[in-house]
């Protein structure tokens, strides 16, 4: 046989692999496995009393379980593995009730929930943007000479991951964090956990209520962070337009969001690409356009670099008043 056939017959059993992971994970949410784990680990025969399966057939499930992120062996006993703790309970389908749709996504061109569908998909992802947060700190020398002391408000800013991390490296920094309720409750978990809750302040806007209309007050950086790919170009202009005047003189806006391009994330971004469009019928933003729309809404300087680490899915626009 030649290393063609080798290779080819290697390739089948793998995507074969995958797919039997995948209806593992789906069997394991059904049934409430995950659930029970989260409650602490238990053997194979112990899940399948609690939950009325059968015993041979739960033990063989979990052994498959075991190649995937989500749980973890430790002797006959079953765990959840960080990640499987990290996970949300609604989104332990790991989006089957929306990938299913795809065929008809496909014929179609619809978007299926609109919004909060996605923006629970996005809250439920929130924590991953640690490293991003962190590598554009960096890059930038927040704390140093050129960007202390600010003044940081971060608008629609869910857990704010990246306010928090740069008050965190620059302690004589302020954030003023911008939300809904239900978002800045998010926020009020991140924020202590990094103590930073002095030098922090929430700004809750209502439903229907736009950001710039809750009086905020002026910052030397404002964020927006996976923002932006939600938005049309109309809003974007109006975003921007509205952004602009906040900024104190040399001010900055600085924009975290999904771009294609990034060599170590390009199947990734095509993953996010796809859901996003079976979601909410949008694509993910082009830098070079958004560099277009942020000079004329009257931004001077605008500026790009990748976030070159996990997911590999981020890129950075930073734009001087």
């Amino acid at each position: 046989m030649s290393n063609s056939q080798e290779r080819t017959i290697e390739s089948l059993y793998r995507l074969k692999s995958r797919a039997i992971e995948w209806h593992a994970l789906q069997a394991a949410s059904q049934t409430g496995v995950f659930r029970e784990l989260a409650k602490g680990q238990k053997t194979a025969a112990q899940l399948a009393d609690l939950l009325s399966l059968d015993g041979a057939a739960t033990q063989r499930l979990m052994v498959v379980l075991c190649r995937t992120e989500m749980v973890d062996q430790y002797g006959d006993d079953f765990a959840l593995t960080t990640l499987g703790r990290l996970v949300p309970e609604p989104l332990l389908d790991f989006g089957s009730d929306h990938l299913q749709h795809i065929v008809s996504h496909l014929k179609s061109g619809a978007s299926i929930d609109g919004e909060a569908g996605w923006n629970m998909e996005l809250a439920s992802r929130e924590w991953t943007l640690t490293p991003a947060a962190l590598t554009a700190l960096q890059a930038l020398g927040v704390g140093g000479v050129s960007r202390k002391g600010l003044f940081v408000l971060e608008v629609h800013a869910g857990s704010a991951v990246f306010a928090s991390a740069l008050t965190h490296r620059d302690p004589t920094s302020r954030i003023f964090l911008v939300d809904q309720a239900e978002g800045l409750e998010r926020a009020r978990k991140t924020v202590p956990s990094i103590e930073v809750e002095e030098r922090t302040e929430f700004i809750t806007i209502e439903a229907g209520q736009q950001w710039w209309e809750a009086g905020l007050p002026g910052a030397d950086l404002m964020l927006m962070v996976n923002e932006i790919h939600r938005l049309s170009a109309e809003q974007r202009a109006q975003w921007f337009s509205h952004a602009r005047p906040l900024l104190h003189q040399e001010g900055e806006l600085m924009i975290v969001d999904v771009f294609r391009g990034q060599e170590n994330g390009i199947e990734r971004a095509a993953d996010f690409e796809l859901e996003l469009g079976l979601r909410t019928g949008k694509s993910i933003c082009d830098a070079k356009e958004l560099e277009t729309e942020l000079k004329t809404a009257g931004f001077r300087q605008v500026q790009f670099a990748w976030l070159t680490c996990e997911p590999f899915l981020y890129g950075l626009l930073l734009a001087t008043r």
